[in-house]
Formats: C-alpha cells, sequence, structure tokens
C-alpha cells in the first residue's frame, strides 16, 4: 500500500492537524512506518525535525494513505494503466494537503520539508529531487507529475 510521510525539518514542537478530514501522525523520531524496508529511511536519519505520516484511518498498524488518493490506476480491463506511479490526491483532500504543507512550511525554521512517497508497486527505482520551491512543487502536482517512490526537498522561498 501506498505511503505518504513529511519530515518538517528543524522543527521542535509539531503541528496539530486534528482537525483535518484524514489522520495525520506526527513523531520525533524520524522512522518510516513503510515495512518492510523503507526507501527513505537513510534520507530521514540524515534529518531533524518531526515527521508526519498521513493516514487513511487511525487503526493500529494501518499506515497506508490508499484512500486518501485517486486509484484510477486500472484500465476497463483491470489492466494496470501506469497512473500508479503519480501521486494525485482525491479532490476532497487536496485542499487540505496543501493546506498541511503550508503550515509545515511555516513551522520549519529552515522553511523546508522532505515529502517522500513509498509504495510497493510503484516505480523500481527511487527518484531524490533537488530543493524545489512550494510553487514549483504545486505546478508539478497540477501537471501530474509527483511520483510515488519519490522524495522532494521543497522549500517556501
Amino acid at each position: 500500500m501506498p505511503s505518504l510521510e513529511i519530515i518538517c525539518i528543524g522543527q521542535s514542537t509539531p503541528c496539530d492537524f486534528s482537525q483535518l478530514p484524514f489522520t495525520v501522525k506526527a513523531e520525533k523520531e524520524l522512522v518510516s512506518h513503510r515495512l518492510p524496508n523503507p526507501l527513505f529511511q537513510s534520507d530521514f536519519g540524515k534529518s531533524s525535525g518531526y515527521i508526519y505520516h498521513i493516514l487513511d484511518s487511525c487503526e493500529p498498524m494501518c499506515f497506508t494513505c490508499y484512500h486518501l488518493l485517486k486509484r484510477d490506476w486500472y484500465d476497463e480491463h483491470g489492466n494496470d494503466n501506469g497512473l500508479d506511479e503519480n501521486i494525485e490526491f482525491r479532490e476532497e483532500y487536496e485542499a487540505s494537503m496543501i493546506q498541511m504543507l503550508e503550515e509545515l512550511l511555516l513551522a520549519s525554521p529552515v522553511s523546508q520539508i522532505l515529502f517522500t512517497t513509498d509504495y510497493q508497486f510503484g516505480p523500481e527505482v527511487a527518484q531524490r529531487n533537488e530543493v524545489i520551491s512550494f510553487a514549483t512543487f504545486k505546478e508539478l502536482y497540477n501537471a501530474g507529475k509527483v511520483r510515488m517512490n519519490a522524495s522532494y526537498l521543497i522549500s517556501a522561498i
């Protein structure tokens, strides 16, 4: 199942996202919940701050964002159409996700977040992107180019 984890770089006190229409679990220890082989754990180990796990529900051991995503990943015959490599949130969650990312960028003393996606059926090679602005990230998202199994270092500027 796909997972989405965001690190608010340098953050010393977590944000409260309990008002959002999805579950967000914040932890001080920067450990991925993606098992058994998290793609970006080595990147997390080089950072400091808080990690935010974006979850479908608050059930114990349920660390997936599957139900938050549009899932038009198969054609009418059940064949993979390649769209499972994109991150696209269902319409009812998009605005809240953007709001959360904006708040995390403001909460980071260095104005940066690390946005990561990890999906066992996504691309085999993990993609690590250099620093991009939040405006560029939103342009990539709107163009359908935010990918699974990728990390994006996003800056407020």
